[in-house]
């Protein structure tokens, strides 16, 4: 997160820029005159004042590593989940299509770095007896803890996450 607001910087730009001092805008802003010095010349160079995401660009534009994402996420929910060596064909295909360019190991590795949803791991296998639980189970799993919770009083502190969803590299 931005240590200072896109709000902010363009006050202190504009005090300066109207002809404050950046010593004295910095008393009051609690703002580095170094910072502001910066900021000011970014600013007379026409570039903007948001904050941005540091490295370099990446190699596919937002909209195609959506599609690559979207790709996966369906794979996914088709019981067909794409590995590694799979995902990394598409991409190359899309980079190829897109920039004429080609991608790299590196780039798969800073693609689930961008994307946080997505963890490789992989799902345990279900025995039998858990993988045939029916809807009338389920009902009374529910109806157990709600009326469990109300007799004895629980609040939302006491609800832990156990969120174990991750995309699969293989099918199992």
């Amino acid at each position: 997160m931005a240590k200072y607001s896109t709000e902010l910087k363009e006050d202190v730009v504009g005090q300066v820029q109207a002809g404050a001092s950046a010593v004295a805008v910095s008393r009051s802003s609690g703002v580095l005159p170094r910072t502001i010095f910066k900021w000011v010349a970014s600013a007379k160079q026409g570039k903007s004042l948001e904050p941005a995401r540091p490295g370099p660009k990446t190699l596919l534009p937002p909209e195609a590593e959506s599609h690559i994402y979207d790709w996966m996420v369906g794979r996914q929910l088709t019981g067909f989940p794409a590995d590694r060596r799979q995902i990394l064909r598409k991409a190359k295909e899309v980079a190829l299509l897109v920039c004429a360019q080609n991608v790299w190991d590196g780039w798969y590795r800073c693609f689930l770095e961008r994307h946080p949803t997505l963890a490789k791991r992989s799902a345990q296998s279900l025995s039998l007896k858990c993988n045939n639980v029916t809807s009338d189970d389920l009902a009374t799993l529910f109806n157990t803890l709600g009326k469990l919770v109300v007799e004895r009083n629980l609040d939302s502190s006491r609800v832990f996450n156990m969120d174990e969803t991750a995309y699969q590299t293989k099918k199992k």
